[in-house]
């Protein structure tokens, strides 16, 4: 995903963009990427140039509490702010703000929406924020059905505690 500088006129600038996800690198766990739909807002200033993606990642993700498969849907909105001006990079969070140079001709933008998705993706793939998983005991999917298993597992380092209860 890349964009000239040279052809961008000065104030917005809207492109619409589909990623081939073997572009980006995003090997991530139990996560499929299937298509990633960019919209980019690039506003280009004197010595600035503010870039807004939009991005929506259609994936198949595998339950980490069922190991079901699961479709899911990423949106995620990050911007960038690329300058000419080095001094003001050295002391500004890079995360936000990039160099760019003067015989820059075209900003490249798969690094930052790599960073972004990456940073959005939720800590555990759920199939839904309820998940009751599987039973440990005998498999059972707990969304399915309940199972007849005995749950009640006393830590073996609480024994001693148990007997002052008889």
């Amino acid at each position: 995903m890349k964009v000239e500088i040279r052809n961008l006129q000065a104030g917005s600038n809207r492109f619409e963009f589909t990623s081939d996800v073997s572009d980006l690198d995003l090997s991530e766990r139990n996560i499929e990427f299937l298509e990633i739909a960019i919209e980019s807002l690039i506003d280009k200033g004197e010595e600035n140039i503010v870039v807004t993606n939009r991005v929506r990642v259609n994936a198949k993700s595998e339950c980490e509490n069922c190991l079901c498969k699961y479709d899911d849907v990423l949106n995620e909105e990050y911007t960038l702010i690329y300058t000419s001006n080095r001094d003001t990079v050295e002391h500004d969070d890079e995360e936000v703000l990039r160099y760019l140079g003067k015989t820059t001709r075209e900003l490249d933008l798969t690094a930052g929406l790599t960073e972004s998705l990456r940073l959005a993706m939720p800590m555990r793939l759920l199939c839904k924020p309820d998940c009751k998983g599987l039973c440990p005991s005998c498999g059972a999917d707990l969304n399915e059905r309940q199972c007849d298993c005995k749950t009640e597992q006393i830590d073996p380092r609480w024994e001693g505690l148990k007997k002052l209860l008889d």
